[in-house]
């Protein structure tokens, strides 16, 4: 009996106090102002827990303070970095654009350098050209110039000696006027100035002297000079002398004719010649401005190009730096909007 006794005793004073704290939850409010007053264990109980709940609601809403500061930061630093992004991105292109036209001006100046180099070696090597044949010309023309001078001198000296001596019998004889003036037909016949149709007419008087000459120690020219002339209709109203005097004097017209010719001529051809100097060393000096124009605006375009280069290596670096950072400012923010919302759960939980 008398452990069921203490049966029905346990199970009463669990009853009894499941009542107590049916009635102490009803009546908290009362309780605890009385507990103030009487100072009971119960009442300090209700303090603490009343204690306990307002700092676990402070603290709520001191982290819902510091959350939305946290929220606005992570706004505020996504828009600066995306606006650094789009930045970014926008810098990058503008340099891409930047080198792939500096490249296009620097083919584009390279090549006008190469056809201004062409160009220099072409005008200087015509240049040279026409420099080496003008000089050609000028040699061949004071050659020339020399011949007729000096068959022009003995032309003027053989007529010179025909019209002292021929009249007073001297060329009759081998004397030294004869000697001069034979001397002078052998110069003309050997002359390169004259052409076979100019020489004809002394060339067939000497001939036909050559043709009748004796052993008498006479020459052709001698033979001629002396008046000596063959049997011919052409002659035979003329002594030997008068011919003579004619051919030599139509030879110097033609000499004198030759020489104004040909003054004439050196001086045009200098001139022409002056005129291409001229027009090809100002197309080099031009050139030559444009070329050392050119390298240095291909040096310009390089060095920019270099710059620009670099400056896209950097903004490419700094691109990717941001949007690593934004990524993981979205991972960070994200991660504490997670544990926030797990923290008010875990409050409210507590509360």
């Amino acid at each position: 009996q008398l452990p069921r006794q203490e049966a029905e005793d346990t199970n009463l004073r669990s009853f009894q106090n499941t009542k107590v704290m049916r009635l102490l939850t009803a009546v908290s409010p009362a309780l605890a102002l009385s507990a103030s007053q009487t100072s009971n264990p119960i009442a300090k109980v209700l303090q603490l827990l009343d204690n306990l709940s307002a700092k676990v609601t402070r603290d709520g809403e001191e982290e819902s303070i510091q959350y939305a500061k946290y929220v606005q930061w992570c706004e505020d630093t996504a828009k600066n970095n995306q606006w650094q992004l789009k930045n970014g991105a926008e810098r990058t292109a503008a340099l891409q654009a930047q080198i792939e036209k500096y490249g296009a001006d620097i083919q584009t100046t390279g090549s006008r350098i190469e056809d201004l180099a062409e160009a220099i070696a072409k005008n200087e090597e015509d240049l040279g050209k026409a420099t080496a044949v003008r000089k050609h010309e000028h040699q061949d023309f004071v050659e020339s110039d020399r011949e007729l001078v000096e068959s022009i001198d003995s032309l003027e000296r053989a007529m010179s000696i025909l019209r002292r001596n021929g009249e007073k019998g001297f060329l009759q004889t081998k004397s030294a006027a004869v000697q001069q003036v034979a001397d002078t037909f052998n110069i003309l016949l050997d002359a390169s100035i004259f052409t076979v149709e100019d020489k004809a007419p002394l060339m067939g008087l000497v001939q036909s002297k050559a043709d009748a000459e004796e052993d008498d120690g006479f020459t052709a020219a001698e033979q001629t000079v002396m008046g000596q002339a063959p049997e011919a209709a052409a002659y035979e109203k003329h002594d030997g002398t008068k011919v003579v005097e004619g051919i030599l004097s139509d030879l110097m017209d033609k000499a004198v004719a030759r020489r104004n010719a040909g003054q004439k001529g050196e001086m045009n051809a200098q001139h022409s010649f002056e005129m291409l100097k001229q027009s090809l060393t100002d197309e080099i000096k031009s050139d030559n401005k444009d070329m050392k124009n050119a390298k240095k605006k291909l040096a310009n375009l390089q060095e920019a190009k270099s710059d620009a280069e670099g400056d896209l290596a950097l903004t490419e670096k700094g691109y990717t730096s941001d949007s690593d950072g934004f990524k993981k400012l979205q991972q960070d923010c994200m991660q504490k909007a997670s544990d926030h919302e797990v923290s008010v759960r875990e409050r409210q939980a507590e509360l």
